[in-house]
């Protein structure tokens, strides 16, 4: 009986130290960061950077147990956007601008507002409400570790695709390491960062109900994310239901985390998994036409007019949008806006109905209620119907974004950098 007893003692002592050092190392992923950078997760509530009181374990079980849902408090460094500017490590204009810019400064078109909507739009129906009609998700299951950079890439992200996530890290992406890139000069810094959602049927979540499972807050199909987030440090994890109707209001309520969380970044990237990005190409493009770009959407525009689907997946009720063609937009495989654009936007689309239609909405009816410039630079860009790049046209720096097969294209694109021929 006495064995027994000292046996059962020795198990709950064994787990309290297993479960005592497995909160130190999350703790420890958040209280390591510099700058503006911080973690939020389930299981560690994130430290604001000037803070000087750090969370202890007791506290962080402790409200743990209370809430497993933390929101993102409002809280940012008193730190100048020159000062930060100066620690994006942004090369100078005379020094980041190569032969292939000259061609761009030809090839960059402003593209004018234009009255070709279908019928005439209704009157007043680009201002914004009078009240709020929806928020923006502002809760936040996890949030990423990242030092604000002069460009942010938002990547929308299904739950449960880490395969897909790892293939644009070990490619693309993995300029936000070190900001290297093969046989190329990355003149700024770059993170990216991969929105999730819940996924109702896989993702669910419960809180702790005692120490010795006080690690293990959600269930097992839900756990890979947390350690993929400690490992990588790059995914914000929103707190709403994912669906494609729903990516509008995912990649506003991804701006507006990067609106609150890094107000000194330059220019944010949207862009879809199966879009390679010519980082160091994209770069030097917005160094140079950073002025002009400064109240703008960059991307590849749909000029032509566009008709609307009511039915579908791409379907659109009259109620939401009564004319029977959109303004011009920017293709959704990726687009670039300037922050001040960006925050705009965020500012005002609380006040206006949201369309189901993420690429027609941020860039087409957003760009007009928030009065904003709209540039092209052709081709450069992509489009999901496009077929006119290849890995040649990348590494010959001809192509900016080019959207494929994401896995295949991904690789090889990546591969003819690194061997720096086609």
């Amino acid at each position: 009986m006495m064995r027994r007893i000292h046996w059962n003692l020795f198990l709950l002592i064994a787990g309290f130290f297993i479960a005592t050092h497995t909160l130190l190392f999350y703790l420890n992923a958040c209280t390591q960061q510099t700058n503006n950078s911080f973690l939020c997760m389930k299981t560690s509530r994130y430290i604001v950077p000037d803070s000087q009181n750090h969370v202890t374990i007791s506290e962080l079980i402790t409200k743990t147990m209370q809430s497993n849902k933390w929101t993102t408090e409002k809280k940012l460094n008193n730190v100048s956007c020159e000062e930060s500017y100066r620690k994006m490590n942004v090369t100078s204009l005379s020094e980041s601008v190569r032969s292939e810019i000259g061609y761009f400064e030809t090839s960059l078109r402003k593209i004018e507002y234009k009255n070709n909507l279908i019928p005439d739009r209704p009157e007043n129906f680009f201002q914004i409400k009078k009240e709020i009609v929806q928020n923006l998700v502002e809760d936040y299951i996890i949030i990423p570790n990242i030092n604000c950079p002069y460009l942010v890439a938002i990547q929308p992200s299904l739950f449960d695709r880490q395969y897909e996530r790892d293939d644009i890290r070990q490619t693309w992406a993995s300029v936000a390491k070190e900001q290297i890139w093969p046989n190329r000069k990355v003149n700024a810094d770059v993170k990216v960062v991969f929105v999730v959602a819940r996924q109702i049927e896989t993702d669910h979540i419960s809180t702790v109900s005692s120490l010795e499972n006080s690690t293990h807050i959600i269930t097992e199909s839900g756990s890979d994310i947390y350690l993929e987030s400690a490992m990588h440090g790059d995914i914000l994890y929103l707190d709403m239901e994912e669906s494609y109707r729903n990516l509008t209001l995912k990649v506003l309520s991804a701006f507006k985390w990067v609106r609150d969380s890094c107000p000194c970044v330059k220019f944010v990237l949207k862009v879809d998994y199966d879009t390679f990005v010519n980082i160091p190409l994209l770069v030097d493009t917005l160094i140079y036409f950073e002025n002009r770009l400064e109240n703008s959407i960059l991307g590849m525009i749909y000029t032509a007019i566009s008709f609307v689907s009511r039915e579908g997946r791409w379907g659109v009720n009259s109620s939401l949008y009564p004319m029977r063609s959109f303004p011009e937009y920017a293709s959704g495989c990726g687009y670039v806006l300037s922050f001040q654009a960006m925050s705009k936007i965020v500012e005002k689309v609380p006040y206006f109905l949201m369309l189901p239609v993420e690429d027609v909405f941020i860039t087409g009816v957003m760009r007009r209620v928030a009065e904003l410039d709209m540039f092209s630079l052709g081709m450069m860009f992509t489009h999901y119907l496009d077929k006119s790049w290849n890995k040649c046209s990348m590494i010959q720096s001809q192509k900016i974004l080019g959207t494929g097969d994401a896995g295949k294209r991904h690789i090889e694109t990546w591969d003819a950098f690194v061997k720096n021929k086609c």
